[in-house]
């Protein structure tokens, strides 16, 4: 159990955002800021799954658990992508993406409370919240590449972040 924890904190001080001084700047730090949101997700994501198998004891509704744990992780995306995507159009993409970082370690410190307290339907809260996060940091991030790049650099930027993520 204290691996567990010990875990989840990793993932809460790599969930920290990395944000320049400078209010007027994009920071883009893609090492600390793509790369971390992703692994963080499908960590958590992997993490849940290996719970549900460890934790109940019957195969069949092991299996059961998974299922719906990969449904709840998806489950924001269906159900809120819209509404990200008007989100990231009507509000400044930076600010969107700083409150996304700050939700996912405010998520992440969730995630060890829940790992403290072996409760499964608070890991698959947890992993809901954490689904919700990209959602909306998603279209933020995409939507600010034609913002900061020129038209000649906006493939290369794109592969670059999806490369990345």
């Amino acid at each position: 159990m204290k691996r567990l924890i010990l875990l989840a904190a990793a993932l809460v001080i790599s969930a920290a955002p990395a944000f320049a001084s400078d209010r007027n700047s994009i920071c883009i730090r893609q090492d600390d800021i793509w790369n971390w949101s992703a692994l963080n997700d499908n960590a958590f994501k992997f993490l849940v799954t290996l719970l549900c198998m460890h934790w109940i004891v019957d195969p069949n509704l092991a299996s059961r658990y998974v299922s719906i744990a990969s449904g709840i992780f998806v489950a924001p995306f269906i159900l809120f992508s819209t509404h990200a995507g008007y989100v990231a159009d009507r509000y400044s993409k930076r600010s969107v993406i700083i409150a996304s970082k700050i939700a996912e370690v405010l998520v992440a410190l969730l995630s060890i409370a829940a790992l403290h307290m072996r409760s499964l339907p608070f890991l698959f809260a947890v992993l809901f919240l954490m689904g919700l996060h990209s959602t909306f940091f998603s279209p933020a991030k995409y939507g600010m590449l034609p913002e900061i790049l020129e038209e000649k650099d906006l493939s290369n930027g794109n592969g670059i972040i999806n490369l990345s993520t």
